[in-house]
């Protein structure tokens, strides 16, 4: 760890992963797969050392209930394995996935397989750790609105957030995690 501010955040971070290497691997590294717990994932351009910041790229940002589940069906649409047409009554299981497929990586030439994917749990806050991510994003889509935390003005900090400090039970506006006992 080289900042003490970022060393907890750090260590909450899984990839960045090249996707076409990820999925290469899924069974010998069954233990690099996301968590069934709640955080934000990120697909970006490029690789981070760390953590995401606005060299890597981003291209899409969400927050999930269950990561495993959710960046499988993020993964899945942005591979190709969608429907053709971006409309409500379209098959497809991840909107941000299906989007990127059509409008990123067919409309640009980007193969999906060279793109990255990771994810960081636990989180603080689902609705800052979000937003603070989508603030690094050089493109812009406006596939929902950035929801602004209700319990955090201004948004908490990612080294803040995202930190293995962070409270399983800490919750956002959209998912709530409960404590196991």
């Amino acid at each position: 760890m080289r900042d003490d501010r970022n060393g907890a955040a750090v260590l909450c971070w899984a990839g960045a992963y090249r996707i076409g290497d990820y999925l290469s691997n899924v069974t010998r590294d069954r233990d690099s797969r996301p968590p069934e717990s709640s955080g934000v994932y990120v697909v970006s351009e490029r690789p981070w050392d760390e953590m995401p910041n606005k060299s890597s790229g981003i291209v899409y940002v969400g927050q999930a209930r269950y990561l495993r589940s959710r960046i499988g069906a993020l993964l899945c649409d942005l591979l190709g394995f969608t429907g053709d047409e971006y409309s409500d009554g379209e098959a497809y299981e991840h909107s941000g996935g299906h989007f990127l497929w059509h409008y990123y990586c067919v409309a640009h030439a980007v193969e999906p397989s060279n793109l990255y994917v990771g994810w960081c749990s636990p989180c603080k806050c689902l609705d800052c750790a979000e937003a603070k991510l989508r603030e690094l994003m050089d493109i812009r889509w406006n596939l929902y609105p950035t929801r602004s935390c209700e319990h955090h003005i201004p948004a908490l900090e990612l080294f803040h957030n995202c930190s293995t400090s962070a409270s399983l039970s800490a919750g956002s506006g959209r998912y709530y995690d409960t404590p196991k006992n």
